[in-house]
């Protein structure tokens, strides 16, 4: 699953994390 390119970002700062 992908999220949006704009979702993406908070995601990855999620991850981050």
């Amino acid at each position: 699953q992908q999220p949006s390119r704009r979702k993406k970002r908070a995601l990855d700062a999620a991850y981050c994390f």
